[in-house]
């Protein structure tokens, strides 16, 4: 089995700028992050390299450490696994584990800064939140899906997933997410075809 890494490195940002970073984990167990001290350095999500190769993708900060794997889709958030599929009676598609590559990754702030109409000044920026996730197509049977689940780390409120998900066909179903292979949140979706739905999953305690 191949060490995870991710689950034990420092679960603090580096840098005194950001609450949080990301950082990732490639299969020949090289990690990276987001701001290296010793240079000094800020690197961007579209730098990170040799994505074929990624084994997971994530963000620390808080003393927590937050990630999704690759080869599965599923997140990871303080060690509780969360999986999403669709459903559609007894007809379960699943959106997570399907034996691809999810690297097509998402990474971005939210910022604000003040600005004076009178004066024209602009405030140094400061981060209010940080988003994580990625985003892929899935064809089962005669059914594609577009998924995209963003995590969402917002200050001083519960962390939620942005869930958008588009299918090529008017389906009438619900979005279904497993934590931990124990508890299941249904959520009645239904999806018009090549439209897309989002909702907003909180994360509770």
């Amino acid at each position: 089995m191949i060490e995870n890494k991710l689950n034990n490195i420092y679960p603090y940002s580096f840098s005194r700028e950001m609450d949080f970073m990301f950082t990732g984990e490639y299969l020949n167990g090289t990690l990276f992050f987001e701001y290296n001290p010793d240079k000094n350095e800020y690197i961007s999500v579209k730098e990170i390299q040799d994505r074929n190769n990624l084994l997971r993708f994530g963000t620390v900060g808080h003393g927590i450490r937050i990630y999704f794997d690759i080869p599965t889709g599923s997140f990871y958030i303080d060690g509780n696994k969360i999986d999403f599929l669709y459903k559609i009676k007894d007809k379960e598609y699943t959106l997570t584990n399907n034996f691809k590559l999810y690297n097509d990754l998402i990474y971005f702030k939210n910022v604000y800064s003040d600005f004076n109409t009178k004066t024209g000044y602009h405030g140094s920026f400061n981060i209010y939140g940080y988003n994580l996730g990625y985003e892929t197509k899935i064809i089962k049977d005669d059914i594609e899906f577009y998924f995209k689940p963003i995590l969402n780390i917002a200050q001083n409120q519960p962390m939620n997933f942005q869930i958008r998900l588009v299918s090529n066909k008017d389906l009438d179903g619900e979005i279904v997410i497993k934590v931990n292979n124990l508890k299941q949140y249904n959520i009645y979706a239904p999806l018009q075809k090549n439209e897309g739905g989002q909702l907003t999953w909180i994360i509770r305690n």
